[in-house]
């Protein structure tokens, strides 16, 4: 009835289609960054921890694309 938990059609949507996650997580991490920015002009030092967020953010975008990227060379 259902399908093996090694089946590759079984993958999450985020595998499937990473360029779309990517982009999604490219406006969060806008985002963080310019909380993090408006924060920080009106004196909130603990906003400097949202661009460390931004950063991961921004760098979990770039190594899923990355990593796509480089398997479709065969």
């Amino acid at each position: 009835m259902y399908a093996a938990a090694g089946n590759s059609s079984l993958r999450s949507w985020g595998h499937r289609h990473p360029y779309a996650v990517a982009g999604v997580r490219i406006i969060a991490g806008a985002w963080n960054l310019a909380l993090g920015i408006i924060l920080l002009s009106h004196g909130y030092r603990w906003a400097l921890v949202l661009f460390a967020v931004s950063a991961m953010i921004f760098s979990a975008a770039y190594i899923q694309v990355r990593g796509r990227s480089g398997s479709r060379r065969s």
